[in-house]
């Protein structure tokens, strides 16, 4: 799994089971505010591996600033991070990247100070054609990369942790302390391998999909007379998924949205949730009342490029009709 993988790489990287002194600092590592590992994984990284994570970034994309400053701050008393691990794109602020200069520097930076560069890649693919790079160009950057095989691909489950030969030799060790190790793994390997040959080429046309589908949904609104309840994070989808905030409480959205369905068979989102605490600071500069925004995740699939764009806009200015 991804959080497995993860979990193996980081205990590589701090050269675990750590064997110090009372008196020496916690392992610890670089991630940004939104991090997978801190959002939704229980903690593991701290409560599993006893490392403590040090923020670089909060309600926008990592960036070189961001993680130099943390480096700095750990240099000046002759301490360093295990490891700096970048989400490439970032799920929690819409699927929003790093600057390519960015991670130009964030490379710079982890060989200047010592500290192996790790890539959380749940999605690297989808964001690949937003860098205008291949994969493997954007893998080049970091010392091991993780591959989710579930999400943009949709296979079964399953993630592969790339790196180094002696890398990966230590990070299998720790897939098997960290239960990572089921009797089989074929149904799922066959799976992740079908579904990366079905779909590892669709993701430039999915993105493109995904711009066209933000501009109906937008357009609807303004049709409508509704641009003030409607926006997206980012403003335009940098990958195949996008945050759309919606105005209105939860209610009134599911109600305007199961009416939509009722009469056409047109379902536009599943559930929605309350702005991130992350974001409510970036909205309240932007001179939005959170209260009043809710989001879902707007993800563009192999199913979606078929589909004429007239029919995304004429089912978005159904639903704000129905608002």
């Amino acid at each position: 799994t991804g959080v497995c993988a993860q979990m193996a790489a980081l205990a590589v990287y701090a050269d675990l089971p750590a064997r110090r002194s009372a008196v020496e600092p916690r392992q610890s590592f670089v991630c940004h505010a939104t991090s997978h590992l801190l959002l939704w994984e229980l903690d593991s990284a701290r409560e599993l591996l006893g490392l403590v994570p040090l923020i670089a970034g909060t309600d926008r994309p990592m960036t070189a600033a961001d993680v130099e400053h943390v480096l700095r701050r750990q240099s000046s008393v002759g301490i360093r991070p295990s490891a700096i691990i970048v989400e490439v794109p970032q799920r929690e602020l819409g699927c929003e990247p790093t600057a390519w200069s960015d991670l130009l520097a964030l490379r710079a930076l982890a060989t200047k100070y010592s500290v192996p560069l790790h890539c959380d890649g749940a999605r690297l693919f989808e964001a690949c054609p937003y860098y205008g790079k291949t994969p493997a160009e954007v893998a080049a950057l970091f010392d091991s990369v993780y591959l989710s095989f579930y999400k943009g691909f949709g296979a079964m489950t399953g993630a592969m942790l790339i790196g180094p030969e002696d890398f990966i030799r230590k990070a299998s060790m720790w897939q098997r302390r960290l239960g990572g190790n089921p009797y089989t793994l074929h149904p799922f390997a066959l799976s992740c391998r079908a579904a990366f040959r079905t779909h590892a080429g669709s993701f430039e046309e999915r993105w493109a999909k995904a711009k066209a589908i933000a501009a109906a949904v937008l357009g609807a609104a303004k049709a409508t007379g509704c641009e003030d309840a409607v926006f997206l994070q980012p403003a335009e989808p940098a990958c195949p998924q996008v945050m759309c905030f919606l105005r209105g409480d939860v209610a009134a959205l599911e109600l305007a949205r199961d009416t939509l369905q009722e009469r056409t068979g047109e379902r536009l989102f599943g559930g929605v949730r309350p702005v991130p605490p992350h974001l409510r600071k970036r909205l309240e500069a932007e001179g939005r009342v959170v209260a009043d925004w809710n989001y879902f995740e707007m993800t563009v699939g192999p199913q979606h490029l078929g589909m004429d764009d007239l029919v995304f806009q004429k089912a978005w200015e159904a639903f704000f009709s129905a608002l």
